[in-house]
């Protein structure tokens, strides 16, 4: 597997179908997936992904500053951090109407489709721990959907922002008979493991 990182120039889109229509936006920190799903809608040249989607990820180095920019310029506030260098921080009612209240808020739909946040990357680069950070901080509700045991690192972290807001995991099954499994996913966790 080659891992490359660069400087996204976005991250946040609007979601255009109503597959998953409790979320409004979603983000793919990565660019393939090691998972390498044959039925992967990914790898269809909609997406305009890269070749090499299975063996080459290219991580958005700067997703979390991205995510973070975003919210910030749709009036979010990080009501979870001690500091947020804003007004809120001199005036805590600030806090309070900053909170929850917010009629803008969605569902981040960290995945998007054209990867598995939890592919093995993801052991070393930890972006998606980060992402998952900065929606603790600003009070935001996430939904997943992986075919990776990894998610469990992370249980900590979800257990949190479900206690604010909301989180919502899903897991692909696909076969349980392990062998035909490893056919169509060649890379991803077993139907046990998930």
């Amino acid at each position: 597997m080659i891992v490359e990182e660069y400087e996204a120039k976005s991250l946040i889109r609007k979601s255009r179908t109503s597959l998953f229509s409790w979320s409004e936006m979603y983000l793919n920190p990565y660019q393939g997936c090691y998972h390498d799903c044959k039925y992967c809608d990914g790898k269809s040249e909609g997406y305009y992904m890269h070749d090499d989607f299975a063996n080459r990820i290219r991580v958005k180095k700067n997703a979390p500053q991205l995510l973070e920019e975003y919210l910030k310029k749709n009036g979010f506030f990080p009501i979870n951090r001690k500091k947020t260098n804003s007004l809120v921080d001199y005036f805590p009612d600030l806090r309070e109407s900053a909170d929850t209240k917010h009629k803008g808020k969605f569902v981040i739909f960290i995945g998007g489709g054209v990867c598995d946040v939890y592919q093995p990357v993801e052991k070393e680069v930890k972006m998606t721990r980060k992402l998952l950070e900065i929606a603790y901080d600003y009070k935001f509700p996430v939904f997943f959907l992986t075919k990776s045991d990894l998610i469990l690192r992370d249980l900590d972290l979800l257990k949190k922002i479900n206690e604010d807001s909301y989180v919502s995991a899903c897991f692909t099954i696909t076969l349980a008979d392990e062998k035909k499994q490893e056919i169509f996913e060649p890379n991803a966790s077993t139907s046990q493991e998930r």
